[in-house]
C-alpha cells in the first residue's frame, strides 16, 4: 500500500503538517480537497493546517488508499488527543446542534466498542456531509441531499469509491442511532463495486523483495507477512505464545472487527522463527521495539 508521511514543520511563520509521498494523482486529488491544503515549491510537498482533528480527517480521507505514517508525531498526537477529549472542540463550519450530534455519535461508537480508526473515519465523513448540506442542519436532511453530495462534491473532486461508501455508512449509522428522523435510508444507494484484477507478483519478484533487507529481523517480518497473509497491525501484536509450532498454526487475536482467527504456518517458517528467536530473544511480543518486552510502534 502507498505511504503518506506526516510531519509538523513551520512554514512562513505558521505551524503546518507536511505530507510526503511518491507522486500519485489520486492522492493529490484527495489532499487538495482538504480545507487549507497548499503546495510548497520550496519544501516540494503538500501541507495542511496544523489544527486539532486534522490527523483524524486525513486518516479518514486516505483510508483504503494509503497508509498515513505519523510516527514522528506520536507523542504530540497523544497530547492532542487528550486535549480534544478534555476540550471537546467543535468542528469548524457546523452549528452547535450538529456538533453536539457528532459528539453524541462519537460517544455511542465508543460505547459500542468500535475501533479508534473506524470512529475517526466516520466522524470525518459525517463532517464532510453535514458541511455540504448547509445551511440545512442535520435534522432537515432529505434523500436528495445524498444524491447532491455525490454529484456535486464526490464526483467533481474524483474522490474514490471507498470515500463515497464510507460517507454513506457514516450517514446511515448517524441517522439510525442518533438523529432518528423519518427518512428511508435505503434510498442512499452505494456505488457499484469496483472489480480490478490483482497485481500478482512472480516467485522471483517475491524472493527479491524478501531478500532485499539486510536486517535479519526485517527479512523475517516480510517472510511471515507473506506466508500467513498478515496485516501490519496483526504482525505487530503477535505474542510469543501465539505461535503453536507443534500444530503448525498461528493465532491472530482481536484483529479487524475484533475477531480472532487461526492461520497455518509451514515448517520452513517455523524454522525461520526459531532462528530469529535465538538471535533476538524477544520477551513478550514476537517483534519488539528498541526496549525488551515493549510493543513495536512501527516496522523500522
Amino acid at each position: 500500500m502507498k505511504t503518506v508521511t506526516l510531519k509538523r514543520q513551520f512554514h512562513r511563520g505558521e505551524s503546518r503538517l507536511t505530507l510526503s509521498f511518491k507522486y500519485d494523482i489520486e492522492l493529490i486529488k484527495i489532499i487538495k480537497a482538504v480545507d487549507g491544503a497548499r503546495w510548497s515549491s520550496s519544501k516540494n510537498c503538500w501541507h495542511v493546517p496544523d489544527k486539532a482533528g486534522m490527523v483524524s480527517t486525513l486518516s479518514g480521507l486516505l483510508s483504503g488508499k494509503a497508509l498515513l505514517d505519523y510516527s514522528t508525531l506520536k507523542s504530540e498526537i497523544k497530547t492532542e488527543t487528550i486535549q480534544e477529549k478534555e476540550e471537546a472542540p467543535e468542528s469548524p463550519g457546523l452549528s452547535s446542534a450538529d456538533n453536539s450530534n457528532i459528539e453524541e455519535l462519537r460517544r455511542w461508537m465508543i460505547y459500542r466498542r468500535y475501533s479508534d480508526s473506524t470512529i475517526n473515519t466516520y466522524i470525518a465523513m459525517l463532517g464532510h456531509f453535514l458541511r455540504f448540506i448547509q445551511p440545512k442542519e442535520s435534522s432537515e436532511i432529505s434523500s436528495d441531499d445524498m444524491v447532491r453530495f455525490v454529484n456535486e462534491y464526490v464526483i467533481p473532486r474524483r474522490l474514490s469509491y471507498t470515500f463515497q461508501n464510507q460517507v454513506i455508512s457514516a450517514v446511515k449509522l448517524f441517522y439510525r442511532n442518533i438523529n432518528k428522523i423519518e427518512l428511508n435510508l435505503e434510498t442512499f444507494k452505494r456505488p457499484r463495486r469496483e472489480h480490478r484484477l490483482p497485481n500478482v507478483l512472480s516467485k522471483q519478484e517475491i524472493k527479491q523483495i524478501i531478500e532485499a533487507p539486510t536486517n535479519t529481523k526485517h527479512r523475517v517480518i516480510l517472510s511471515l507477512m507473506y506466508a500467513c497473509g498478515l496485516r501490519r497491525s496483526e504482525l505487530l501484536n503477535l505474542l510469543l505464545g501465539d505461535i503453536d509450532s507443534k500444530r503448525g498454526i498461528l493465532h491472530i487475536r482481536q484483529s479487524k472487527g475484533k475477531k480472532d482467527r487461526i492461520v497455518p504456518i509451514s515448517q520452513k517458517i517455523v524454522d525461520i522463527l526459531r532462528e530469529y528467536y535465538r538471535y533476538y530473544m524477544p520477551e513478550r511480543y514476537l517483534f519488539e521495539g528498541q526496549k525488551k518486552g515493549m510493543h513495536a510502534l512501527s516496522l523500522v
